[in-house]
């Protein structure tokens, strides 16, 4: 056909974005991956470190039970919070997909095939 070298041009240039897409948010969820596990981890580390250490010093108002407490109300609010970037997370992926379904339809072909016209393709390799 003649069309034929623009068509797979036009193929291999979206396939290119899509990539340079697919690169840029696997690294971004890599970002955002890495900043909520080191606010996840760093921030309990340094609650059970300084409070272990104001539980353990004589004469503190923090016992280890209060400090246990705090760390159980602090571990609900982490899994909401959790919770709510993996949601936003998910929201974005969805987002994404359903724009590359819609760049994918717009540069479809006709919706009708040859078979509705009444016409047969004929094979040039005959």
């Amino acid at each position: 056909m003649a069309t034929e070298d623009r068509e797979a041009k036009r193929y291999a240039d979206h396939t290119m974005a899509a990539r340079d897409r697919g690169i840029i948010d696997a690294c971004l969820n890599a970002l955002t991956s890495i900043l909520t596990n080191l606010l996840d981890y760093g921030s309990g580390w340094l609650i059970l470190f300084y409070g272990g250490a104001e539980a353990m010093r004589k004469g503190s108002g923090l016992s280890a039970g209060e400090l246990v407490t705090y760390q159980l109300y602090f571990n609900k609010i982490q899994s909401s919070y959790n919770q709510l970037v993996n949601l936003l997370s998910s929201f974005t992926r969805a987002g994404g997909a359903a724009l590359a379904a819609r760049a994918s339809r717009k540069h479809e072909g006709p919706k009708w095939g040859w078979s509705q016209l009444g016409l047969k393709l004929v094979s040039q390799n005959m």
